[in-house]
Parts: C-alpha cells; structure tokens; sequence
C-alpha cells in the first residue's frame, strides 16, 4: 500500500484555546489502525523522522496523524509559555480527535523528547496497544498488558521515571510538571543560591543572568549540562559573547549522541570555551573557598 491521501486538520490544544496544526497521512483503502506521533524539542510535524515514519506505517495500512506542538510549526499558542505538562496534554488532545472523530490511535511513537510524552501520555490511552520511542537506547522498565514503556534518551531520564511514577500513582496528567519539575537531591539548590528559569536553550536568553553575574563580580564562568550540543553550546557562545572565559568541565556534560558529544566539545575548546577535568574544577572551587575564608577572617 502507498499513501494516496493526506487531510490537513486542526484541533484544540491543551489550552483550551490554541488550534494546533495537524497532518493526517492515510493508506490507499481503509486503514488497518492509527498511529499517533510526537516529535522532538522544537521540530515540527514535518521533521524527516516524522514524514519517514508516516510514509512506511501507510505502506502497511496504518494511518498516521502527527502535529506541531503548541507554539510550534504552524500550531497557535505561546512556546515560551509551554512545558512537558502541556506537551502531554497536547498529545491527549491529538488522541481524543482521533477517538472522537475515526479511531483511537493503538500506536503512539515519540521521537526524542516526544519520546517522554507518549511515554506519560500512554497511561490516559487505554486503546494503544504499543509505544515507540526513537532515539530511546534503554531498556523496558514498565510493562502493561503487553505495552511496553521504555525510557528514552539519559538526558528525558528524570522526567520519563516521574511521568511513570506519576502515573501508577494515578496522578492526573494535568499535574505532572510539578513532579517532573522537582531536583534530585543530589543537586537540590542550596539555600540561596540563583535559579535561572529560562524557556530557550541558552541560560541568557531572556533570564536575568548577565545581571546577576556583573552584580556578583563573577569573573568566569564553570559550564555543566546537558546537552552538550543543545543548552550547554548556546550557554557557552553566550557567556564568551559577553567576554566571559568559560570553561566546560568535560564529565560534567553529555549529549545523547557520543559523537555529537565529542565533536562540540572539540569545536567549543576551539574557540569558545577552555575544556577541563573535573578535578580541576573542583581545585579551583576549592581555592575559591580558601581565599573567601581568609578574607572572613581578615575582615
């Protein structure tokens, strides 16, 4: 079978109030089933994994709708005002058109962070019989009447093992951003400490961190993060953009890719940032923390 037919339709988001922009790729004939897919971090219905995915699904019979999520593509809303809850609401969205107006959809597939939502949307669509996720190299750790729900990517690790949890304890969807939002106590802030709250990849853009730095007389900057190509590159161009040095402690970043991993470090030490050893790091902290005792005691 081959995909002879495509509708363009729209739906209500998660909001309530914002149409999103859906694809609707159906086989020649009646379709065997439907299929529901979430892309990743800020792509769009149209990423190639996506239109790939939709294309071999129908050769087989199965008809795929894909959307952009709130605020991306060509889907109504804020992005800025968005987050993993909404995400997870949209999808429900998505599978109640689908339930009210042909079929509910039996497989869901996520591709990346899409990957953590259909992970935590799977628990509100009883009639899905499988979950994909792409860019998942982890093993089943939930099974459900044979669906199986596997954590993806290290880096949606906490918020895949929240979103299950959350969901055997029959929390609502509505508020997993509470929980999904919560550190580890590993890295729990200290009491006092600055929290950037930022909606795009770099800790500078549209927070108020350049402020809080010059106000301290910061003097350098100590990167760590994921992901290595993603939040921690645009926080370290940004930070050498306002002639910061920056240095990037290397087993204190990481990317799902190893290879996109090593490559931007390697481009970064380059030209934007001095990349170093944890050790380093930590010696560094340290005389940090003997020259302020000596200035306590001297004061």
């Amino acid at each position: 079978m081959s995909a002879t037919r495509v509708e363009k339709i729209t739906f209500i988001g998660a909001d309530k109030t914002s149409r999103l922009a859906a694809r609707l790729d159906l086989p020649e004939g009646r379709p065997r089933s439907f299929a529901l897919f979430a892309h990743c971090f800020t792509c769009t219905q149209n990423v190639f994994a996506a239109t790939r995915i939709a294309q071999g699904l129908t050769r087989h019979g199965i008809a795929v709708l894909r959307f952009d999520f709130t605020g991306l593509g060509a889907s109504e809303g804020e992005f800025a005002n968005t987050n993993f809850s909404s995400n997870v609401g949209d999808l429900l969205s998505a599978a109640g058109w689908l339930r009210a107006e042909l079929e509910a959809p039996k497989l869901l597939i996520g591709h990346s962070l899409g990957g953590t939502a259909v992970l935590a949307a799977a628990k509100f669509v009883p009639e899905a019989l499988a979950v994909c996720t792409i860019g998942a190299p982890a093993e089943p750790i939930l099974t459900r009447e044979g669906l199986d729900l596997t954590l993806t990517w290290p880096g949606d690790l906490r918020m895949a093992l929240t979103a299950i949890r959350a969901t055997k304890r029959g929390v609502d969807a509505t508020d997993f951003e509470k929980l999904a939002t919560q550190f580890p106590e590993m890295i729990e802030p200290q009491e006092g400490e600055f929290i950037v709250r930022k909606a795009r990849a770099s800790a500078f853009f549209g927070t108020h961190l350049i402020t809080y730095l010059v106000r301290k007389n910061i003097d350098c900057l100590l990167v760590t993060g994921t992901s290595t190509c993603g939040c921690v590159r645009g926080t370290v161009l940004d930070g050498y953009s306002f002639g910061y040095p920056v240095f990037l402690v290397e087993e204190c970043v990481f990317d799902r890719s190893r290879t996109s991993h090593l490559v931007n470090l390697f481009e970064m030490n380059a030209k934007y940032a001095t990349v170093i050893q944890l050790e380093q790091a930590l010696n560094y902290v340290s005389q940090l923390k003997r020259v302020e005792g000596r200035k306590a005691l001297e004061s």
